[in-house]
């Protein structure tokens, strides 16, 4: 019940007699739109992240699902993120800095 907030409008939270579970609900909530920000970086552009970005985006992820399910060791993490920034990660930090800074 707390997620659904996420995706439509806004609800009530009243349960008649039941204030500790509604607090709670609530509570939830205010936790879930603490970590709902939006990407620093929307509205900007990178063109290496266009090319990039979704192959690269793939191949962190994989390794993070590989580590959490005990397939390759936390030390695989270090790797990985070296070939991503060699791979593009650096070029579209950079082209995504340019533009936050209006250049």
């Amino acid at each position: 019940m707390p997620h659904a907030f996420l995706g439509a409008g806004p609800e009530c939270i009243h349960l008649p007699g039941k204030a500790e579970p509604a607090g709670k609900i609530h509570g939830r909530q205010q936790e879930l739109l603490e970590i709902n920000r939006s990407s620093p970086v929307s509205g900007h552009f990178s063109d290496m992240y266009n090319r990039k970005g979704a192959s690269l985006t793939t191949a962190m992820s994989d390794v993070r699902k590989d580590i959490a399910a005990g397939r390759k060791p936390i030390s695989a993490h270090k790797e990985e993120l070296r070939k991503w920034r060699s791979g593009g990660g650096d070029k579209m930090r950079a082209e995504y800095e340019a533009s936050l800074a209006g250049k």
